[in-house]
């Protein structure tokens, strides 16, 4: 069974029933698609003093997009499905009507591989890149992310080698079909007798189907709906280069501002309702926490020792 479609663009003309004020702002809807494009112009009904800049752009669900220009025309990349509003003001030296106009034209449509079974429909995903592509052979818990098309919810993802047993991925999320991540136990070694060391080839499976119901040792492997194309290098110590200000045998700690991080700087105060400021807000005290507990520890980040007077 083959499916076919058409996508064309979404051309949309408002005009103004009352003259909007000096400084006045009001605003239009766009309806977008993800991976659209957004094209918009202002200006003023016939013999009207209006003269238009755009304020801001508002993403469905009430966010705003960052880097678009204030001006009278222009254009933004969307990356959410919904009604997108474009809000702009008057600032002309009069009141009067206006003209809105915009465009929505939708990204290239995809060619999609998929199989339908019994249980569900499962398409071929394609992963175009794996963040990290590689890791120390000790880690018990490495975090990768899968990137490419056609992920989905209920994916498995793992790595394979000839030879080797299978290093299944836990914690898998599809977060949308582009996206992909899972943990990794790459300390194979107390389990296997093996290490992990050498080149891996990494594997995602949509719709998986395992010899027995629920374990993802029996994974089948020739399923259609899978790719296992790019790889991933596990390495021994001696392969790794250390960041620069790390030194072989000192102790090194890695600060994880988490998801809560920001809950907690709104309920002191230090949020903000316009993004760019709250991440400019967010990185300045960051910055200062690393300053404060490097105050704290009194350590020479690269020999590890202490000061005379610590």
């Amino acid at each position: 069974m083959k499916l076919g479609g058409a996508m064309a663009a979404v051309k949309q003309k408002f005009n103004s029933t009352v003259d909007l004020g000096v400084k006045a702002e009001t605003a239009v809807g766009a309806q977008g698609l993800v991976g659209g494009t957004l094209s918009f112009t202002l200006s003023p009904a016939s013999g009207s003093k209006f003269k238009g800049k755009l304020v801001r752009i508002e993403r469905p669900d009430g966010s705003t997009i960052d880097g678009v220009s204030p001006s009278s025309k222009g254009k933004v990349s969307l990356d959410a499905d919904g009604v997108y509003q474009l809000v702009f003001r008057n600032i002309g030296n009069g009141l009067g009507g206006w003209t809105a106009k915009t465009s929505v034209t939708p990204a290239r449509l995809l060619k999609r591989r998929g199989y339908v079974s019994p249980r569900g429909t499962a398409l071929v995903p394609k992963v175009t890149s794996v963040s990290p592509s590689s890791d120390f052979n000790k880690d018990d818990a490495a975090l990768v992310t899968l990137t490419g098309r056609d992920f989905q919810a209920g994916a498995d993802v793992r790595l394979v080698r000839n030879g080797r047993a299978d290093i299944i991925g836990t914690n898998v999320i599809v977060d949308s079909e582009t996206q992909a991540r899972c943990t990794l136990n790459l300390d194979t070694a107390p389990v296997t007798g093996v290490t992990s060391v050498g080149v891996w080839n990494v594997g995602i499976w949509n719709g998986p189907v395992y010899a027995t119901l629920g374990d993802p040792a029996t994974l089948v492997k020739d399923s259609p709906t899978s790719d296992r194309k790019k790889t991933f290098n596990c390495l021994n110590s001696g392969a790794i280069t250390l960041p620069k200000g790390a030194t072989k045998g000192t102790e090194v700690w890695r600060l994880d501002f988490n998801g809560d991080f920001q809950n907690d700087l709104n309920r002191i105060g230090l949020g903000s309702a316009d993004q760019a400021i709250e991440r400019l807000a967010r990185e300045a005290v960051e910055a200062y926490v690393v300053c404060f507990l490097r105050e704290l520890v009194q350590v020479n980040e690269t020999t590890g020792k202490l000061p005379k007077s610590g």
